[in-house]
């Protein structure tokens, strides 16, 4: 899908007197403008002289504001900028562009997960506008683990609302090694630039180590009279069991027929995992694509997968914007939970890949607000390429599924 259909506005902006402009979506954090948190920390950065960092690293860049005002201030010759949220990769990626960045990779990863070992430490500044919702474990985890990718002598700038001020003082505090060289409070936040002191070797992320400190609990939920503990993750709905539109969807599927060992199978939004279960429980696939933004819930899903018997090497991760598989052969199941907002203009590109992403006679199962659904109900069948074969609602939300049609042969008559 375009990441134009989000495009909201674009802000501009001004730093060490340099002009940016960036391009904004509704979906991500501070929409409006550059939000008082991301401007207290560039504030704090002011001193640092131009080419003084020679690589950084943004936690968390969102659509890039702190990363990107420092390249363009020639502050940092090169940035990494992550996100879980592929939305903001490529908004991130947009911006470098517009602003005419080099030097800008924009990646996703949970924290430091994704960034690349380079053995002992390979950021010169690590910069991070903590979100207040994180979870304690998610924030102690931004704040402790730089030291494992700051270089000798590299800077931790972070910022984080005013309510979990202590709570992050107090895991600076108890950290080995940490020289606290600002502690400020302004507008609601608070800030801190600290450095490690001693010899670090670095030590490289695990994508495991960093699953864990997502970890909310362990909840045992019936996926078509079987009983699956299934691990739920902080920052991700549904985390007391199924919602009604994933409660609707794996009813649903239970009348999905089998694929087969060659067969394949999409799930676009899997969130903590329910569905993708599901589908293991009553398909049970020969590859299995999650495909989604967050890729927070791709790894849980597959976590849960894995858990319960899925080879790993059956599911494949597609972190992006949209559902549609570019490099792959179409799917014979996709099945899809909206996010419960969608406009029109969304539920036309849904349904153009959803037609992609199909092979001719199969089905897609989607389940959502139920006017989301009725605007993808509506932009299937204006394609006319599928047949909606079924409709349910249930207390606002909705459910549909539409079986893609198979190819037509025009007929040989004899003449």
């Amino acid at each position: 899908m375009n990441a134009d259909l989000y495009f909201k506005k674009s802000i501009p902006f001004r730093y060490r007197d340099e002009s940016l402009q960036f391009r904004v979506s509704q979906q991500l954090f501070s929409s409006h403008r550059i939000d008082p948190g991301t401007r207290f920390l560039l504030r704090s950065l002011e001193h640092l002289p131009v080419g003084s960092v020679r690589r950084l690293l943004d936690v968390g860049c969102g659509y890039g504001a702190i990363g990107l005002s420092l390249l363009k201030a020639g502050v940092a010759n090169e940035a990494h900028l992550v996100d879980r949220d592929a939305l903001a990769v490529e908004y991130t990626r947009q911006n470098a562009l517009l602003n005419k960045l080099g030097g800008a990779c924009a990646y996703g990863s949970l924290g430091y997960s994704d960034v690349p070992d380079h053995g002992s430490g390979e950021f010169d500044l690590i910069t991070a506008n903590i979100p207040g919702k994180a979870g304690d474990r998610v924030i102690a985890s931004i704040l402790a683990d730089a030291a494992d990718h700051l270089a000798p002598e590299g800077l931790a700038a972070v910022v984080i609302v005013d309510a979990l001020g202590e709570f992050a003082a107090d895991v600076l505090g108890m950290l080995s090694g940490v020289e606290i060289v600002r502690d400020g409070e302004r507008s609601g936040h608070r800030l801190f630039h600290y450095r490690f002191s001693g010899e670090r070797k670095g030590r490289p992320a695990d994508a495991d180590e960093a699953l864990e400190k997502y970890l909310r609990d362990e909840i045992e939920v019936d996926l078509g009279g079987h009983g699956y503990g299934v691990q739920v993750a902080h920052g991700l709905p549904d985390f007391e069991g199924p919602g009604i539109a994933a409660g609707l969807l794996m009813a649903a599927l239970g009348r999905a027929g089998e694929t087969g060992e060659g067969g394949a199978v999409g799930i676009f939004n899997p969130g903590q995992g329910y569905v993708p279960l599901r589908v293991w429980e009553r398909v049970r696939p020969g590859r299995l694509f999650l495909i989604g933004a967050d890729l927070l819930a791709l790894r849980y899903s597959q976590r849960n997968l894995t858990a319960y018997g899925c080879p790993e090497d059956r599911v494949s991760l597609h972190h992006q914007i949209g559902p549609e598989l570019r490099e792959q052969s179409p799917v014979a199941l996709l099945a899809a939970l909206l996010r419960g907002n969608e406009d029109a203009n969304e539920a036309e590109s849904l349904a153009a890949a959803f037609s992609s992403t199909l092979e001719p006679g199969g089905q897609v199962f989607a389940a959502g607000g139920s006017t989301s659904v009725a605007r993808l109900v509506a932009a299937i069948e204006k394609k006319g390429e599928f047949r909606v074969v079924d409709r349910k609602k249930r207390r606002g939300f909705g459910l549909m599924i539409a079986r893609k049609q198979a190819r037509l042969h025009p007929s040989t008559g004899s003449g």
